[in-house]
């Protein structure tokens, strides 16, 4: 995993299976009306990148490699252009907060619990 930043900014992580139950619900109890350009937000688990190397290493049982890019130095990546530089932009933008959904839409579904970043772990890759 290569980090860009300090690999400390919250991140939403939703498994699909968990986004499929949610839009199947959606779909299916709320009226058209309601759902007419309305953006719905599902959250799963809340994790920094660092977090979630932690737990790759609490699943899989073994030290994960991480790598660390300071941003100043993914800043001039990102300048480069080509694929080099549109990956060096998300990776900047998942560092400032970008993949965090904010306040969550998952209490439209009654008793809705996404799976944590663990749980797909063991569920999906061992």
């Amino acid at each position: 995993m290569t980090i860009i930043g300090e690999g400390k900014t919250p991140l939403t992580f939703t498994s699909r299976p968990d986004i499929a139950r949610f839009v199947s619900y959606i779909l299916t109890h709320l009226s058209p009306t309601s759902l007419h350009n309305v953006a719905l937000r599902i959250e799963g688990d809340k994790l920094s990148f660092v977090q979630v190397a932690q737990e790759m290493e609490k699943v899989f049982g073994k030290p994960f490699e991480v790598i660390v890019r300071p941003a100043a130095e993914v800043e001039e990546d990102a300048k480069s252009g080509g694929h080099k530089a549109w990956v060096a932009q998300v990776g900047l933008g998942l560092d400032k907060g970008w993949a965090d959904v904010g306040i969550a839409d998952n209490k439209l579904v009654p008793g809705f619990k996404a799976e944590t970043v663990g749980e797909a772990l063991r569920k999906y890759y061992i």
